[in-house]
C-alpha cells in the first residue's frame, strides 16, 4: 500500500514540465523554438539598419525601436533620397538620448527622382530625409528633437541646407509652387536660421545662432510648442539647449486641413548647390518626441524641466 500510495504521488510530479493537448503529450520544444526564433528575427531586423551595407530605400517605412510619444513609432524615408547605404544609417557611436540615432549623410551633386529635376542642371539640389507622416497632431502640440552638426559639415556657400521642416502633408497642398510650410531651420553662410513659407508664396527670415557663436560638434536640443492656424490664435514658440530663439503669433498657415496637418521632417536638404560640387554633409538626429502638453514630454530625460519652456 505505501509503495502504490508513492507512485499514486509521483505520476503528477513527472508531468510537471510536460505540455499536452486534447490529453495526449506534445513536444513544446517547437513553441520555444519559435518564440526565440522570432525574438532573433526581431534583433536581426534591426542589426541591419546599422550595416554599411543595407541600404533604405526611397518611401521605405521603418519601425523606430525608441519612444516617440505621439508620434507615430513608424517613420518614412521621403521618395526624393538618393539609393545609398550612407545616406540613411542607424548609428548607436553617437546617441543623445536612449541607444540609437539617425545619420544621414550627402555628398557631391547626389539627388533623388525629381529634385533631379529642379534648376538649370541636374544636382542643383538634394536631400536625404526622413519624417513621421502623423495625421493626429492638429491643434497645440509640443514637439522635441536633437541634431547634431560635425565640425567637417560646412554650409553651402550661397545655397542652403535644411535640417528640419514642419511642411504641409502633399495630400492637402492646394499649390505646390507655394507650398505650406509653417516653418523650417536652415543652414547658411551666416549660420542657423528659421524661415516660414505659409502657402501664400510669401516668406520670411530670421537667424537664430550666427557662425560666431557656434552650433557645430554639439547636441542641439530643439523644442517647438506650436498650434498651426491661419487665425490670429495660431503660434509657433522654439527654445534651443534650453534658451528661447525664435517665435510667431499669429497666424502660420494660408489654411488648415485637420485630417492632413503639416508633417514633422528632419532632412539634410541641399539646394543652390553648384556645378561639379565636391562636399560632405552630415548631420545626427535624435530625441524626436511630442505630447500635447510639455509635462508629457519627458524633457528630464535630456535634463531639463519645464519650467525652461515658458
Amino acid at each position: 500500500m505505501k509503495t502504490l500510495l508513492f507512485l499514486l504521488l509521483l505520476i503528477p510530479s513527472l508531468s510537471w514540465g510536460l505540455t499536452f493537448k486534447d490529453g495526449k503529450q506534445v513536444d513544446d520544444s517547437s513553441s520555444s523554438t519559435s518564440s526565440t526564433n522570432n525574438s532573433s528575427q526581431s534583433v536581426n531586423e534591426n542589426e541591419k539598419y546599422f550595416s554599411n551595407n543595407y541600404t533604405f530605400k526611397q518611401w521605405q517605412k521603418v519601425r523606430w525601436i525608441e519612444d516617440t510619444g505621439n508620434l507615430k513609432q513608424t517613420y518614412e524615408i521621403v521618395g526624393n533620397n538618393p539609393n545609398k547605404s550612407y545616406a540613411h544609417a542607424w548609428t548607436n557611436d553617437l546617441v543623445r538620448d536612449g541607444d540609437v540615432a539617425i545619420r544621414l549623410e550627402l555628398r557631391d551633386n547626389e539627388c533623388g527622382r525629381d529634385d533631379c529635376k529642379v534648376g538649370d542642371y541636374k544636382g542643383w539640389k538634394g536631400r536625404t530625409e526622413f519624417g513621421f507622416w502623423e495625421t493626429e497632431l492638429n491643434g497645440e502640440n509640443w514637439f522635441r528633437w536633437s541634431i547634431y552638426i560635425p565640425e567637417d559639415t560646412y554650409y553651402i556657400h550661397d545655397g542652403w541646407t535644411l535640417l528640419t521642416q514642419f511642411k504641409g502633408n502633399f495630400k492637402s497642398q492646394k499649390n505646390k509652387d507655394c507650398p505650406i510650410i509653417p516653418f523650417y531651420i536652415n543652414m547658411d553662410n551666416d549660420g542657423l536660421g528659421i524661415g516660414t513659407e505659409p502657402g501664400d508664396c510669401s516668406e520670411t527670415w530670421s537667424p537664430i545662432i550666427s557662425n560666431e557663436e557656434g552650433f557645430k560638434g554639439k547636441w542641439l536640443d530643439i523644442v517647438a510648442h506650436t498650434n498651426w492656424s491661419a487665425k490670429d490664435n495660431g503660434f509657433i514658440h522654439i527654445w534651443i539647449n534650453g534658451e528661447k530663439k525664435w517665435s510667431k503669433v499669429g497666424a502660420n498657415v494660408k489654411y488648415v486641413n485637420k485630417k492632413y496637418p503639416p508633417v514633422f521632417r528632419l532632412p539634410v536638404y541641399a539646394g543652390g548647390r553648384p556645378k561639379n560640387l565636391k562636399q560632405t554633409q552630415v548631420a545626427y538626429f535624435d530625441a524626436f518626441y511630442s505630447a500635447k502638453t510639455c509635462a508629457k514630454m519627458n524633457m528630464e530625460s535630456l535634463g531639463y524641466d519645464c519650467k525652461n519652456f515658458k
